[in-house]
């Protein structure tokens, strides 16, 4: 599965980021604090329903927000598809 578009609201130190990736390797950079850690978080909980952190899904909202949306436009076998979890109150992966 490839990973064409990511979308991110409220989730972690991250709103209303977006990110597109290319159709090779990507690189994600940037000093401490800036998300990379959050990126890779984002994607692993679309994958498995669950962080890699040891964190109940509550911490993982950001203090400024009610809950976190993330959204990720895919290419597998069966063609474009898009992945969505978000959490307002309660969890939800689809």
């Amino acid at each position: 599965m490839v990973v064409k578009k990511l979308e991110i609201n409220g989730f972690r130190n991250l709103n209303n980021f977006s990110i597109q990736f290319g159709d090779s390797k990507n690189l994600i950079f940037g000093v401490n604090g800036s998300g990379k850690t959050s990126v890779i978080e984002a994607l692993f909980l679309l994958g498995f329903g669950k962080s890699f952190l040891p964190v109940n899904r509550k911490e993982i909202v950001n203090f400024n927000a009610s809950g976190f949306y993330i959204n990720a436009e895919v290419l597998n076998k069966s063609g474009e598809n898009t992945l969505t979890a978000h959490m307002e109150g309660s969890f939800s992966l689809q």
